[in-house]
């Protein structure tokens, strides 16, 4: 078929485009050059999104033939299960594309087949998201969205119970990323044990085996970003020193595919507020703010000062033509998704430098300012909503706990009603409220509080575990860069 690569040579030498001799377990020239050999003899998938020719009114008499039985192509529970998984990723639409919970999900049609919970969870994921998204529409789960959610998860358990459970790490990742998604989405009960938990404990015992091809790389960073947001908002995520020391080691995978080849603009390459070494460490700063005070600050000011650059590089992309112009609405995605970050970052780091520094007049005025800009673009991306724009209900939940404005809050609180009016299983209608008794927690521990603080109350409500999967699961919109 025209488009689609026929190289099976390993990944190093398509990047070079050099000819590879496929040798096991290392091809000469990787051997030669000293470099890591994955992705020999491996078959590889492009999405050719086609336009439909118009059907003549008067074809005229034609010759009709009975096909060819030998031409046929076979068909199983694999490839039909393939097929509508590919269907489903290859929506044009924005606002309903799942890919804004991260590209490598186009990675995984090639995995199908290999791995039954895999496969199960795959399955689960485009019944659960191919229901009515309009909010007119029935917004009700269906039966059989619900009992493929429970297929998922008992293969999944069996997976894990399985003693050949650590030779397929990346698999049982995936496994559970979808789950959690497909979660979030039709509001099925969780229990004591949240899907979170389940990637942290994978995603330690991964760093444990180590990486063994380019694919576990790629899942293993993914996967950072949902723990990462996870953890500002639930203390059971909690990831250990060897995992952060590991992921710091990793060279950022050149992920390859239609989907990334169409976004020009890469929000991380250029604004280091957004980097890696900087984003893992806003968990942190929220638990322990009183020993990350020299970092705090840096991180602010890098956040301050990107937040302009990215505002002034969001400006100056032309207006999308439509929901389906998919390039250029996913630059505008993306680099709001990159905006927000960034606001959020500050906000949060704003209200502990406040509490280091109460006489500071300087601290409240830019904090007032970067509410305003959080609201500004919650209202630009709100066109893309509600799979489109996951990414600011955290940010924008920190803007309201940041204001004593009622009727800013009052607004902020009917925009966040308006992106997630379609996810069952999510909080975020607690996240406004759990956002200012942590405020107000970080206050009282640096021995700085406000008048009506109640350090006691505070404690108690930021005890509580909060999960948004949508807001998590969305900032994978953005590859945090790995030093």
């Amino acid at each position: 078929m025209p488009g689609v690569p026929l190289s099976r040579g390993c990944d190093a030498c398509r990047r070079k485009k050099k000819k590879c001799d496929l040798a096991k377990p290392a091809c000469s020239r990787c051997v030669r050059v000293g470099a890591h050999c994955t992705g020999s003899d491996t078959k590889r998938y492009k999405f050719l999104h086609g336009l439909k020719q118009a059907t003549p009114r008067d074809p005229g008499p034609r010759a009709v033939t009975s096909p060819d039985p030998l031409a046929m192509v076979p068909a199983n529970a694999t490839t039909y299960l393939t097929g509508s998984f590919i269907q489903r990723l290859e929506m044009q639409d924005v606002r309903y594309d799942l890919t804004n919970f991260g590209p490598f999900l186009k990675l995984l049609p090639l995995r199908i087949g290999r791995n039954r919970a895999l496969d199960a969870s795959a399955d689960a994921l485009q019944t659960a998201f191919g229901r009515d998204f309009s909010r007119d529409g029935n917004n009700v789960p269906t039966m059989q969205a619900l009992k493929k959610y429970g297929i998922a998860l008992k293969a999944l358990q069996e997976a894990l119970a399985s003693p050949t459970a650590h030779k397929h790490l990346a698999e049982l990742l995936c496994s559970i990323y979808m789950v959690m998604l497909v979660q979030g989405w039709i509001g099925a009960p969780e229990g004591n044990t949240t899907h979170e938990q389940g990637l942290q404990c994978l995603a330690e015992m991964m760093v444990v085996e180590g990486p063994r091809d380019e694919f576990d790389i790629v899942v293993l960073s993914v996967i950072s970003a949902p723990l990462i947001m996870s953890g500002l908002t639930d203390r059971t995520i909690n990831l250990s020193p060897r995992y952060w020391e590991v992921m710091a080691g990793l060279a950022q995978p050149m992920m390859s595919g239609p989907e990334l080849a169409d976004i020009n603009v890469k929000p991380h390459a250029s604004f280091p507020s957004l980097h890696f070494s900087s984003i893992s460490l806003l968990p942190r700063f929220m638990r322990r703010p009183e020993l990350y005070h020299d970092e705090i600050q840096t991180n602010y000011r890098l956040a301050m000062h990107d937040v302009p650059r990215i505002t002034e590089r969001l400006a100056s992309l032309g207006a999308a033509r439509g929901y389906m112009d998919s390039v250029l609405s996913r630059t505008r995605r993306d680099l709001q998704g990159a905006l927000c970050l960034a606001l959020s970052s500050a906000i949060g780091q704003n209200h502990i430098l406040q509490a280091y520094y109460p006489d500071d007049q300087t601290l409240p005025t830019e904090l007032a300012d970067l509410v305003q800009q959080m609201v500004k673009v919650a209202e630009q991306a709100c066109k893309f909503a509600p799979l489109g724009a996951g990414f600011i209900t955290g940010g924008l939940s920190a803007a309201c706990a940041s204001t004593d404005d009622p009727v800013l809050q009052k607004h902020i609180r009917s925009m966040l009603d308006r992106f997630f009016w379609a996810f069952h299983g999510d909080e975020w209608n607690k996240m406004p409220d759990w956002w200012y008794y942590r405020f107000m927690w970080i206050r009282c521990r640096l021995g700085n509080p406000k008048p009506g603080d109640d350090p006691i109350k505070a404690a108690e409500m930021t005890s509580m575990r909060l999960r948004c999967v949508q807001c998590s699961a969305s900032h994978n919109n953005i590859e945090l860069v790995l030093r």
